[in-house]
């Protein structure tokens, strides 16, 4: 059985409040969450470590990637689910994929250089001053990008023999 208790907007905090319950629930804490099974007995897992976290849509900043908790939080994230899931019948045979992000922004050309996340001036340009994605800016994200998943893999590196293990998306690209 595959629980999917996340919503976008989670963060990992909102994982560990909402995630492992033992009976089925409904709206309890949290009516963000909805019905949601009980834990079960997972073989496997998966755990992302969202852009929630971070703010990625308002204040990305390499402030944030190096920070000196970052993968500590991440490693800490990690015990929590691997301790939970080994409760169940598998034991320490459980497995935990932690997968990174892909790179998403082409950084060769200067095509995407007039485009905004601004919702006001996507599609239509509404006329007002925007960031820009251009070139440096993409750069600079994708930079980001592989700064949040170096601090993933350090942090799975750290709990690699209880059966966790990085999955790079950009690998998987190629």
């Amino acid at each position: 059985m595959a629980n999917k208790t996340y919503c976008s907007g989670s963060s990992t905090a909102d994982v560990e409040a909402y995630q492992f319950f033992d009976e089925p629930t409904s709206g309890v804490p949290s009516w963000q969450y909805g019905d949601r099974p009980a834990f079960g007995k997972p073989d496997i897992a998966t755990l992302q470590v969202g852009g929630n976290n971070i703010d990625f849509q308002r204040q990305i900043s390499w402030d944030l990637i190096k920070d000196p908790k970052l993968v500590e939080n991440i490693s800490n994230t990690i015990k929590k689910v691997v301790e939970r899931d080994r409760k169940g019948p598998i034991g320490d045979r459980f497995r935990l994929y932690v997968p990174g992000f892909a790179q998403f922004f082409d950084t060769t050309t200067k095509e995407c250089d007039t485009v905004t996340f601004a919702r006001t001036a996507n599609p239509k340009d509404d006329g007002k001053e925007h960031t820009r994605m251009i070139q440096a800016i993409r750069k600079d994200f994708n930079d980001m990008i592989v700064g949040l998943n170096k601090a993933i893999e350090d942090a799975v590196e750290q709990n690699k023999d209880q059966n966790v293990k990085f999955v790079s998306i950009d690998e998987q690209m190629k």
